[in-house]
């Protein structure tokens, strides 16, 4: 396997020579299922210095590169990403088949459920393949998950992130999976399947497990903060534990592949030793880093700044010059700000000591990091990456550009005020989701699970002024350019 270079989480290619400037094409998934696209144009090489150097414009007139991506409709609700790999726009949609959440109950999630996993290629005319991704996961998790009262099929779906990766030769999509896990009173959870679009098995872990289950492999049930360094830290009685909701595969410098994922509940961001490349027996599956605030922990942060409540998806970097690798994160909330944040930290992998030295704590994380501020709040999605040391792209509902010396009007509310108002903003925005999971679940009623189709004339329910047409989670991860 060879390291994969890719810029927004996606291969591409930039307009212009590798010296100053180039521009790229970035590109919007809204609720509607229609791509629009911006062209942003920033010094080469990650040599952008200040926002002042980055324009940001509307693609209105036809571009040529985008081909049959311009405007694509993708004839579904993109749950939650798409990301291009090659000449093939890739997307996890509900197309009314499978449950849309959150539900009145929060027996579904935000986020949850896709149906279908479609490719699109450049070249074809907004032409799709269907990838039957659904029955997939449930003839996998039927042995593990309990049973969907609403469906009676399994509980098991993939939800709203996916990346994807070359491995062997065949194009692979990484799935967030949510399910029930037994040991846990049926406590939903969240596990990881590989799934090769080339020729739509599932690749199994290097012990020969056809998913990864976060709990299963990393879980404790123990409260003593002690265990749960090299631990996830769960609970029989928990709500999703804990909501994944980015997720990527790297080579680090010294060679080490690494499965990288990100938890909103847990405000964290992990890095494991990857089990697609390495037996346990080798530390396949084991944690080697983590950055963020989880329940007792302060990884890798300072222990002056406010906690990190929430965050979305990570980005990884190989700066050319120095060499210096990072993860990109967005933060949601953090307490003290009213506004969502960037995060970039480094990479400093650091396996478990020895059996017997129970000597370290937290600080074993302890690692170097930036932030930024953007100019607006969240709670439910975004993403980011460099284009220069403290200079960053942001995507959200529109893709804006920010950096370290960013200071945007902060309101003038005190910590318990500011997360009254977020909390408000979430619980508004759960409220509208709602509203709109209920149409179509009413449409889906009497449907068939296990009907892949998706029917062009059906009516979608967004013409309703209770809720506003949204992005993403990770609003801009697919480009391209010439």
């Amino acid at each position: 396997e060879m390291p994969l270079s890719r810029i927004l989480v996606a291969s591409s290619l930039t307009i212009g020579a590798f010296a100053d400037p180039v521009s790229q094409y970035l590109g919007l998934g809204p609720e509607t299922g229609i791509v629009s696209w911006k062209k942003a144009t920033f010094p080469a090489n990650y040599t952008a210095t200040s926002v002042d150097e980055v324009t940001i414009e509307d693609v209105t007139e036809t571009i040529d590169q985008l081909g049959a991506w311009q405007d694509l409709n993708v004839h579904g609700i993109p749950l939650l990403t798409m990301k291009t790999y090659g000449n093939k726009l890739y997307s996890q949609l509900n197309t009314y088949v499978a449950p849309l959440g959150p539900s009145d109950n929060d027996y579904y999630q935000g986020g949850c459920c896709c149906d279908s996993f479609r490719s699109f290629a450049m070249d074809d005319n907004g032409n799709y393949e269907s990838y039957d991704v659904m029955n997939t996961v449930f003839n996998v998790m039927e042995n593990t998950t309990d049973i969907d009262k609403n469906t009676g099929t399994p509980f098991a779906y993939a939800n709203h992130v996916f990346d994807m990766v070359e491995i062997d030769n065949s194009v692979v999509a990484m799935l967030a999976i949510t399910y029930h896990e037994p040991a846990l009173d049926f406590s939903e959870v969240e596990a990881v399947i590989f799934y090769d679009t080339t020729t739509s098995n599932v690749i199994q872990t290097k012990d020969g497990e056809k998913y990864f289950s976060f709990y299963q492999h990393l879980g404790t049930l123990s409260t003593d903060p002690s265990d749960s360094i090299y631990k996830l830290m769960f609970t029989y009685d928990g709500p999703e534990q804990f909501h994944m909701n980015g997720i990527t595969r790297f080579q680090t410098n010294d060679g080490t592949w690494i499965l990288a994922v990100t938890f909103r509940a847990s405000a964290e961001c992990v890095l494991i030793k990857c089990p697609y490349t390495y037996k346990a027996s080798d530390g396949g599956g084991t944690i080697l880093q983590r950055f963020g605030t989880p329940p007792g922990h302060r990884f890798g942060y300072s222990t002056s700044e406010g906690s990190i409540n929430a965050m979305h998806n990570m980005y990884h970097t190989v700066y050319p010059e120095t060499n210096k690798e990072t993860l990109t994160l967005f933060v949601n909330s953090q307490t003290g700000y009213t506004n969502s944040r960037i995060f970039e930290f480094e990479v400093k992998l650091t396996p478990q000591p020895e059996t017997g030295d129970d000597t370290y704590d937290d600080t074993i994380f302890d690692t170097s990091y930036i932030s930024g501020t953007t100019d607006f709040y969240t709670g439910m999605w975004g993403g980011g990456r460099p284009i220069g040391q403290g200079v960053w792209l942001v995507g959200f509902e529109q893709i804006q550009v920010i950096d370290q010396n960013s200071n945007p009007e902060e309101s003038a509310l005190s910590n318990e005020e500011m997360e009254v108002l977020k909390k408000k903003q979430d619980e508004l925005f759960h409220q509208k989701q709602l509203v709109k999971a209920n149409k179509v679940n009413q449409k889906n009623k009497n449907r068939k699970i296990g009907v892949t189709e998706f029917d062009d004339d059906m009516d979608i329910p967004w013409d309703d002024d209770a809720f506003t047409v949204y992005n993403i989670y990770d609003p801009f991860t697919f480009l391209v350019a010439n």
